[in-house]
């Protein structure tokens, strides 16, 4: 854990972050499981220096394939789509950063659950099917920095993976919360944080 400290603390002080999305044309499990074959990317138009987008994830609405992403510019992030080879556009700017646009599909519904830790409290959105705005937010934890907040169901249950800004801890401790309806209210796993390593705990 410590090395792993220790290598994480000298990426932050000599490097800095530059990111880039690009799509491969094949289902994921054909990537992840075809580890020798060279890709064709398509990479989306190159950022300038103080800006760059990060944090890709889809949806297919009437047969349109959005991606809904992080725009980070000026220090701060909001989310924004493409749809198809469309213009970029802005569907979510708060005063607080916003970045990874966590996407998912339940009872004809597109939700999107971005991270917006700087206010203290994880709200999701549905994805209006035409526009692609996200509204009608509905807040599900309050007095938590949620950083990276990955939601699943199983077994009829919805559990919410993060980890937790305060402290320090965005990329180190893993929390779960878990509830009966995906728009909550969630409780705190009795055993949080579930993990705390700094090379695997964030999502």
């Amino acid at each position: 854990l410590n090395q792993n400290k220790f290598k994480h603390r000298i990426r932050q002080l000599f490097y800095f972050d530059k990111w880039n999305i690009g799509i491969i044309d094949a289902p994921i499990e054909e990537v992840a499981l075809q580890k020798d074959k060279i890709w064709e990317v398509k990479w989306i138009e190159e950022t300038t220096e103080s800006q760059f987008i990060a944090d890709p994830f889809g949806c297919e609405i009437d047969e349109n394939h959005i991606l809904l992403f992080e725009n980070y510019i000026n220090d701060k992030g909001k989310i924004s789509s493409k749809k198809n080879t469309e213009e970029i556009k802005t569907q979510l700017e708060l005063p607080i950063h916003l970045s990874y646009p966590y996407t998912l599909f339940y009872e004809g519904r597109w939700y999107c659950l971005p991270e917006q830790s700087a206010s203290h409290k994880l709200e999701i959105f549905q994805i209006h099917p035409i526009t692609y705005q996200l509204e009608h937010p509905v807040e599900i934890l309050s007095n938590f920095k949620a950083v990276d907040p990955s939601l699943i169901l199983k077994d009829n249950k919805w559990y919410l993976f993060c980890t937790d800004a305060s402290n320090k801890g965005a990329d180190v401790r893993l929390s779960i919360f878990i509830s009966d309806s995906i728009t909550g209210p969630y409780r705190p796993h009795q055993k949080n944080p579930v993990k705390t390593d700094i090379s695997s705990a964030r999502c």
